[in-house]
């Protein structure tokens, strides 16, 4: 749990946008299944906080950019999908792109948040572990 904790208060980036790239690599892995834990417990922190509508986070998690995210979430959210999705480096076009609008430190800490969260990502599929029994994802 201490990774997890040094991974979420590394330096530069805003809440909204850590959000959207948990979420995004979230609903890759569990998508299949409509959802993991830590969508479902992500979901509500991100509620909570006011940070992105119910609706934005559902076609985050489904793999769908919402038209209306800013534009910091936005490349947040292309990076997310881009790296998840793997087969080749990441383009060069996208790194630029990224930089620009987040500044170096936040993109490098939009590919950690990325990666630490596809591993837990991957050892969730492992036991198929969702939201708590009798709780839903949705309808926050």
């Amino acid at each position: 749990m201490g990774l997890n904790k040094e991974v979420l208060s590394l330096p530069a980036l805003e809440p909204a946008v850590t959000e959207v790239a948990i979420l995004a690599t979230q609903g890759y892995y569990t998508g299949s299944f409509g959802g993991g834990f830590l969508t479902y417990s992500h979901s509500r922190i991100t509620a909570s906080k006011g940070l992105l509508t119910e609706e934005q986070m559902k076609n985050i998690t489904a793999g769908e950019k919402p038209a209306d995210l800013g534009e910091k979430e936005s490349v947040a959210f292309d990076l997310a999908m881009r790296l998840v999705k793997g087969g080749k480096p990441l383009e060069q076009e996208l790194w630029e792109k990224a930089n620009a609008i987040l500044g170096k430190d936040q993109t490098l800490h939009v590919i950690q948040l990325v990666a630490y969260y596809s591993l837990h990502g991957v050892t969730l599929n492992a036991g198929i572990i969702g939201a708590p029994e009798g709780e839903r994802i949705w309808n926050l």
